[in-house]
């Protein structure tokens, strides 16, 4: 009987128990990520800076999935409501976040478990592999990071789209539903993450084990997923363009990237084995002598040894032919043939491919057990011995490293700890000491960040930003003049500079560089809302009606955008429009007294003296300081109207 025709009860006591074994063991090794917070490393223009994300409209969801700006981030719309959903119902609270990534980590180890077991009808292959899955260190980039929720959250696309494929193979020409079932959540998948894309070839992989007859039916039922494939490709192209992460090619040469994506691969797998040293970042070689160091130039012989015995392995079995190529198919787009982004591996391209990796382990275990079984009673022994240490083992190390996911603080530290001599650790956690305060800290890391890469204009930005926090604003105004002169284009140094200018009460000189980073096409909104403050400053009003308008059409519910543009409103005499806005700021928050006092002056003008003094009153209470000859001259002119 072939795995094919081979029946096996998928919903077992025993199959059940180990499920449940799974879930539990793979909750305690990752239980240390519910207390993590946001990070400063793609959280912010994922969530916690991003428009579309705070304001649950259909507009937005309109715009996650076709608008053609994505701001720096990846094409991952689904992901993104689902984002948005949580802002939404809990805000700025990063626990639910962390809890949401957990529990979609736990159903992916359970759909791996019943995709092996469907594939090969192993249970002990089903349970080591899922296993593997749940608590290896490696995966956990995927979990504890708030914006990897895209990784998370495709899997689980993704491996349902791969259980619905093998049921439609067992169940014979009576389950199209089933085939339609695999093709819908492939897309489905695309939507939450385009890293979706390889799936495809792991159909593909999945005939070849099961050993299906290659005729014209097999050939076409193909072509949905390669035309889905190529969709989630296009879309993730274009998306890479956008956000310039792909590298130029002249950076490096054809030679340099093969070498990179060898280097790559070779340290996946021996971090499967070993997996130390674990950090968010991994940077590119420095040069030694105008050389990279030896492991790049033997990595690709190394990699041709491993192609060529899996190769071989094919006389014998297609186990390893499926695992290792399932790894491949997954991780190949990410190595680095084409160079994308400052690293030259990631940890969360593991989190799909390394099933592959896993389900070879669990072959091999099943292959000495059986083997110990018949002739070797003392590998069975030693088997029973090291298989529950090396659980423990990995467990620890999970557990561990999901705690270096705390916060920015802890996460650039542990990078700092193995790449001392890289910028990017101290640029990050000087970044994260300056939103806090403690500025000494991070001018120490900034100051370091400088003498490792001084041309990083960011850092110069943000030694602005300290000098300007302690009033040196001479200083500030240097560093920021020098990240322009480093990048003209760096939205964030004419910013710092304007409001620079402006603490300086140089108004004319701050509106000199807002003018500067709109004219040349910057368009953050903060550009607009600080420019409006200028504006306001010199009353301007028209003017910084038109900033504020501009940034209302986006955040319909900005309450210090609605605050101001009601004041310039009331100071051009637009009374009913300054009405207007401190009508919704007050729907918003209730208990804001300033719209109650501001819009008391709105009627005032207007010469509705009963709801002025109703409003005056309101603000009053609580807490602005409403004079009494206010009041009183409300309270009279309200009793001349109604005489």
């Amino acid at each position: 009987m072939n795995l094919i025709e081979k029946k096996i009860d998928l919903f077992s006591p025993k199959t059940l128990l180990l499920v449940a074994i799974i879930v539990a063991i793979s909750a305690i090794a990752l239980w240390p990520s519910l207390d993590n917070d946001f990070v400063n490393w793609d959280d912010g223009k994922y969530v916690l800076e991003n428009d579309l994300v705070h304001d649950l409209t259909s507009e937005n969801v309109y715009k996650m999935f076709f608008e053609k700006d994505l701001k720096g981030r990846s094409y991952v719309p689904l992901t993104l409501v689902f984002w948005a959903i949580e802002w939404d119902i809990w805000g700025e609270d990063p626990a639910p976040f962390h809890r949401h990534n957990l529990i979609f980590h736990l159903l992916n180890c359970v759909l791996i478990f019943y995709f092996i077991l469907l594939l090969t009808t192993r249970i002990e292959i089903a349970f080591i592999t899922a296993m593997l899955f749940g608590i290896h260190p490696m995966h956990i980039e995927s979990i504890a990071w708030v914006s990897e929720r895209k990784d998370v959250f495709f899997t689980f696309f993704y491996f349902s789209s791969l259980i619905c494929y093998i049921q439609y193979i067992k169940k014979g020409a009576k389950s199209i539903p089933l085939f339609a079932s695999s093709l819908v959540l492939f897309f489905i998948g695309i939507t939450a993450k385009t890293a979706t894309v390889p799936l495809s070839g792991v159909v593909v992989l999945i005939d070849f084990l099961l050993v299906r007859k290659l005729d014209k039916k097999l050939i076409w039922e193909k072509v949905p997923f390669i035309i889905i494939s190529f969709i989630g490709g296009i879309a993730a192209v274009v998306a890479a363009h956008s956000t310039d992460t792909i590298a130029a090619t002249s950076a490096f040469t054809v030679a340099e990237r093969f070498m990179f994506a060898f280097y790559g691969m070779i340290t996946y797998i021996y971090k499967v084995f070993i997996p130390l040293d674990l950090t968010t970042y991994y940077p590119y070689p420095f040069l030694i002598d105008g050389r990279l160091p030896y492991i790049f130039y033997i990595a690709p012989v190394i990699s041709a040894g491993i192609f060529y015995l899996v190769y071989r392995s094919f006389k014998t079995t297609r186990v390893v032919v499926f695992g290792f190529l399932f790894f491949f198919f997954n991780v190949v787009l990410v190595l680095q043939f084409m160079p994308v982004g400052p690293n030259i591996m990631c940890e969360r391209y593991t989190y799909v491919s390394y099933v592959g990796l896993f389900f070879l382990l669990g072959h091999g275990y099943v292959y000495l057990k059986d083997s110990a079984i018949k002739n070797h009673k003392s590998l069975g022994l030693a088997l029973a011995v090291i298989s529950p240490i090396m659980l423990l083992t990995l467990c620890y190390l999970s557990y561990e490293r999901c705690k270096e996911w705390k916060n920015s603080e802890t996460l650039w530290t542990s990078m700092i700890a193995i790449y001392p001599n890289v910028d990017h650790g101290y640029t990050k956690r000087g970044s994260y000491y300056g939103k806090r305060g403690e500025f000494d800290k991070a001018f120490k890391d900034y100051s370091i960040s400088i003498q490792l890469k001084p041309e990083d204009h960011k850092v110069f930005n943000n030694m602005g930003n300290i000098y300007g926090s302690r009033q040196q604003w001479v200083l500030a105004i240097e560093h920021f003049e020098k990240a322009i002169a480093l990048d003209p284009d760096y939205e964030d140094a004419y910013l710092n500079i304007a409001i620079t200018y402006s603490m300086m009460q140089d108004y004319p000189k701050s509106l000199l560089y807002y003018d500067q980073a709109i004219a040349k096409g910057l368009t953050k909104l903060k550009l607009y809302t600080n420019r409006a403050q200028t504006l306001y400053t010199m009353k301007k009003y028209h003017e910084a009606i038109a900033d504020l308008s501009l940034i209302l059409q986006t955040r319909r519910f900005d309450t210090n955008s609605l605050m101001y543009r009601g004041l310039c409103y009331y100071f051009t005499n637009n009374l009913d429009a300054g009405i207007a806005d401190f009508n919704l700021l007050i729907q918003i928050e209730p208990q804001n007294q300033y719209a109650y006092n501001n819009r008391s002056l709105c009627y005032k003008s207007k010469g509705q003296f009963k709801l002025a003094l109703n409003d005056a009153i309101n603000a009053k209470k609580l807490g602005v300081a409403v004079s009494d000859a206010y009041i009183s001259s409300l309270q009279e002119n309200a009793a001349a109207n109604d005489n």
